[in-house]
């Protein structure tokens, strides 16, 4: 199972570049990881400035970063209708019910109860943990390959609201969408004035919408939710770029 980098940092210095009548942000993120020197430039689409009075439209819209990076668009955002845990179950009994008509395969019991659980469809493929300890009461979704409609609208929905907020419509040249939270990221320039982040009550910390063409129009195919895990063991960011081109 490959998964992404847990830490990235969001360079707080930007520059403006003038071209014609338009002026463009650039801005870059970039792993914030000993062995990786990529650095990621793109054009800034949100926020416009980076004080105090526009952290209240941040934390109004809950988008604290928008970067266009060649083809691929990066959201950092804390919104719990994106980052939901409406698919996490409470028992092995619920999960089958949930996924009735669904291939579940269940492993790894201690004491008869099953900690992994794998949801498979044609089109879908779920991984599910529930670590043996007593505060976790849940099957939580930690990993999923997501193409069915009646699974996609629950991400597709939260994030046509966000792209709302950003005022981006203009996606003839976007392949990709990645969606991270704020809280797993090593800085951005909001983390100055402190703002108090929502509590995501999910596993995965990362969401990868791919987008492709049909009838000349654009339209969400999958959706990827992951983890990101520190250090040798997950993918770095720039792992995902070389990936998306």
């Amino acid at each position: 199972m490959r998964c992404f980098l847990l830490y990235i940092t969001i360079i707080l210095g930007f520059s403006k570049i003038i071209i014609g009548q338009n002026e463009i942000k650039v801005d870059s993120i970039s792993p914030n990881w000993a062995i990786s020197n990529a650095t990621y430039v793109g054009n800034r689409l949100y926020p416009q400035y980076t004080n105090e009075e526009y952290l209240q439209e941040c934390l109004r819209t809950r988008i604290f970063l928008a970067l266009k990076i060649q083809d691929t668009l990066v959201i950092v955002t804390d919104d719990t209708k994106l980052f939901n845990h409406s698919l996490n179950v409470g028992t092995k009994t619920e999960l089958k019910h949930r996924f009735k008509g669904y291939q579940q395969i269940f492993k790894g019991t201690i004491d008869d109860l099953p900690i992994y659980a794998t949801i498979k469809s044609k089109e879908d493929l779920l991984f599910y943990t529930k670590f043996p300890r007593e505060e976790v009461t849940e099957y939580e979704l930690e990993v999923a390959f997501i193409k069915s409609d009646s699974l996609l609208v629950l991400f597709t929905t939260p994030l046509n609201a966000l792209l709302k907020e950003i005022a981006y419509d203009d996606f003839e040249q976007i392949s990709s969408i990645i969606v991270i939270q704020p809280s797993v990221l090593g800085y951005l320039w909001c983390h100055v004035l402190k703002p108090k982040y929502n509590e995501i009550p999910t596993f995965y910390d990362a969401i990868l919408f791919n987008i492709d063409s049909k009838d000349g129009k654009k339209y969400i195919s999958s959706v990827t939710l992951t983890i990101l895990f520190p250090g040798n063991d997950g993918m770095m960011l720039k792992d995902v770029f070389d990936i998306l081109y």
